[in-house]
């Protein structure tokens, strides 16, 4: 019943062909001053809202929404004259009337010859009505008290105002990204002639400018893209070629997307159905597409593999997720050489939520690893009045420990680079490896490659133990055999 209804939800939602053209309107503010807009609960969505005591609505912004306060006035003051026949003389402040044959209950002033009494000060209200609490005139409305900023009825007890102004971050002047979807890196694409010499220029240790993102309005507020606790690759592992290790993170992500989509497919949030040679992954709250794959890919076996042993109904979370990953490492027939286990720990843990990208696990692997030069933290996303809400951290990775150790101690030594190593910017990076001819000036004595033979060491001691493992394995086979 389950998948029928999926089929049903998915096929109108397709036909539907919904076209997103409307606005987003959107608001934030840098609520803990540290001059970023990118912390939980910094960005919101806005929502129309009733001007308060109108017939019109506005957009409101939830952050730092604030109570308007009620507007009074002064009120004027009239004296009044309690006794009939006496008039208010305001020179003296008093009600007075001519003195006849007596003064009644008033008092008699001889030298004027008048009779008097104290005025009755009534205060009245051109507008509102008047407060006896407060001894002013209630004009029952409400101003913000943080300035020229509507009071709108949110639905809160009294109206509220917000200073931060809502925009439309559909719109692309609103929304700006201010770093390149992709790094440039060189390629090995050069003229060669015959015998396969590069006709172009060649560089040695090479590296590419990347990303990734901590915490932010991109990714999500409790996710940090840049945590990637332990290294998993190794020069001695990976090898240095760069496909190899493109290779291992493409393959690490892979495993991270069946395993968020299968968790999801257990909770019920999601659901996957395959339909025309897709396998699509939708939200079953809305019936939005969440991701779509081909059919017969091992991503998409392990998807399917995750929805079959929901429907059944048997199975819990974890026997959901672990039928998906245990099929997709089935389907899958170029397996890395990085250990897929810590890899699977690792990209899960940075891609739980699903707002990393590929990029982010890469560059938070390679880093974690030791294969980055840090450059620095810069904005990658910035909205209109509001500011930064994403950040991004920067760095040079190369292919390789041994890359980045000797391109770290190695651009010092050169004129080309200058003492501080000519990384460039944060935001412009320089990550380009030595000419041959810099590359023949550098002084090998002066790079410590003490940590890069700590990798290899350790590695070695495992293959050692790993080959012992495996001679006292084959023995035990041998005499199993012969008994």
């Amino acid at each position: 019943m389950r998948r029928a209804v999926a089929f049903i939800v998915l096929v109108c939602f397709i036909l539907g062909a919904p076209i997103n053209a409307l606005a987003v309107m959107s608001c934030g503010a840098d609520l803990n001053g540290d001059g970023f807009a990118d912390a939980a609960g910094e960005t919101a969505a806005c929502y129309s809202a009733p001007l308060w005591g109108q017939d019109t609505s506005q957009w409101f912004c939830p952050v730092q929404p604030t109570d308007c306060q009620r507007d009074f006035a002064e009120p004027i003051i009239e004296q009044t004259c309690s006794l009939p026949g006496f008039t208010y003389i305001e020179s003296r402040n008093r009600c007075e009337a001519p003195f006849t044959s007596g003064c009644g209950g008033a008092q008699y002033d001889p030298t004027l010859s008048v009779c008097f009494t104290p005025s009755t000060a009534t205060p009245t209200c051109s507008t509102g009505t008047y407060d006896q609490a407060t001894g002013k005139c209630d004009l029952q409305t409400y101003s913000c008290p943080l300035g020229e900023y509507s009071c709108l009825d949110t639905g809160a007890a009294t109206p509220q105002c917000s200073p931060n102004p809502c925009i439309d971050v559909a719109n692309p002047s609103n929304d700006v990204s201010l770093l390149p979807s992709e790094d440039p890196m060189l390629q090995n694409d050069g003229q060669v002639d015959a015998n396969g010499n590069c006709l172009g220029e060649i560089y040695i240790f090479s590296g590419k400018g990347t990303r990734c993102r901590p915490p932010g309005l991109s990714v999500g507020y409790a996710n940090d893209c840049c945590d990637s606790s332990d290294p998993v690759l190794m020069d001695s592992t990976t090898g240095s070629r760069i496909n190899n290790v493109a290779s291992a993170i493409s393959t690490a992500y892979e495993m991270a997307q069946v395993g968020y989509y299968s968790y999801q497919i257990s909770t019920g949030a999601m659901a996957a159905v395959e339909y025309g040679g897709q396998v699509v992954v939708y939200n079953m709250a809305n019936g939005t597409i969440a991701a779509s794959y081909a059919s017969g890919t091992a991503t998409a076996s392990g998807v399917m593999a995750a929805q079959g042993t929901a429907t059944a109904g048997a199975a819990t979370t974890t026997g959901t997720v672990t039928s998906g990953l245990s099929s997709y490492a089935s389907a899958l027939f170029n397996p890395t050489t990085i250990a897929i286990a810590i890899v699977v720990m690792v990209v899960m843990k940075v891609m739980f939520g699903n707002g990393c990208s590929p990029e982010d696990i890469e560059t938070a692997m390679l880093a974690n690893s030791d294969y980055c030069h840090y450059l620095g933290t810069v904005c990658e996303r910035k909205w209109k009045f509001v500011g930064c809400v994403q950040r991004a951290k920067r760095f040079c990775c190369f292919n390789s420990k041994m890359a980045r150790i000797v391109q770290e101690q190695g651009r010092p030594q050169l004129k080309a680079f200058g003492p501080s190593g000519g990384w460039g910017t944060a935001e412009n990076p320089n990550c380009r490896g030595f000419t041959p001819q810099e590359f023949q000036q550098l002084d090998f004595s002066r790079i410590d490659l003490t940590e890069y033979f700590g990798d290899i060491q350790q590695n070695l001691s495992q293959k050692i133990q790993d080959a012992q493992t495996t001679v006292q394995q084959k023995i035990q086979d041998h005499y199993e055999q012969i008994r």
